[in-house]
């Protein structure tokens, strides 16, 4: 960390993380900047949505908990047999979750279909063992896809209307929900254009808005 040290300020992409670089760079030399997202690239699917059965996607590798998801899936499945989990991700304990047929592992899919998965999903479900920017969260909310995942770091980036956030392992929490809006397709349908919208916050020209003025308060500091 000496190199930090030596730092006259630094930038970071979640509050969860100022504590702990202020503790290297310095107290009130560290400031949160959101970062940004590809929302022309990124965005919902134009024309009629796609037929399929109710479906929640499970993205990335990272922290992210498997035993919490293992739980969901069995909860939710027990309640909604029709219910379609596609686990794109690199942990290779997703392949101990698939089934073949409502559970699926997909590894290393190319950048169009891990899109048009976030565009014909119905839930992205993404339990955390901690996070500070989740890139798969902010890409899922440009593509009016509802989140449901655990509070945390990831939280600067979510609000009340376009996700539910849960405690660590709160697995019974969390299939309970996504039990609750397989039924309600009206409330899932207000949770995406609140996602969709709540993404455009975090569009590129935005973001290098808000990174400039950083750069100016800290010039003039």
């Amino acid at each position: 960390t000496d190199r930090f040290r030596r730092l006259d300020h630094a930038f970071v992409v979640s509050t969860s993380q100022i504590e702990w670089v202020e503790d290297i760079v310095g107290p009130g030399k560290v400031s949160f900047v959101p970062c940004g997202i590809d929302t022309d690239y990124f965005a919902p699917a134009a024309g009629p949505a796609e037929d399929h059965p109710f479906r929640c996607v499970f993205l990335g590798t990272h922290m992210r908990d498997i035993d919490t998801l293992q739980a969901v899936i069995r909860r939710v499945q027990a309640a909604r047999p029709d219910a379609e989990f596609l686990l794109a991700s690199l942990n290779r304990r997703c392949g101990e979750l698939a089934d073949g047929r409502r559970v699926q592992w997909l590894r290393q899919i190319p950048d169009g279909d891990y899109l048009r998965l976030m565009q014909t999903a119905d839930l992205l479900v993404l339990p955390l063992r901690g996070s500070t920017l989740v890139t798969s969260v902010i890409e899922s909310l440009a593509c009016g896809l509802p989140v449901l995942t655990t509070r945390g770091g990831i939280s600067d980036y979510l609000d009340d209307a376009c996700s539910i956030q849960f405690e660590p392992g709160d697995a019974e929490g969390m299939a309970e929900a996504v039990i609750a809006l397989a039924d309600d397709e009206a409330q899932r349908r207000r949770m995406a254009d609140a996602a969709r919208r709540h993404a455009l916050r975090f569009a590129w020209p935005a973001a290098a808005s808000r990174m400039l003025s950083a750069y100016k308060k800290v010039l003039h500091s």
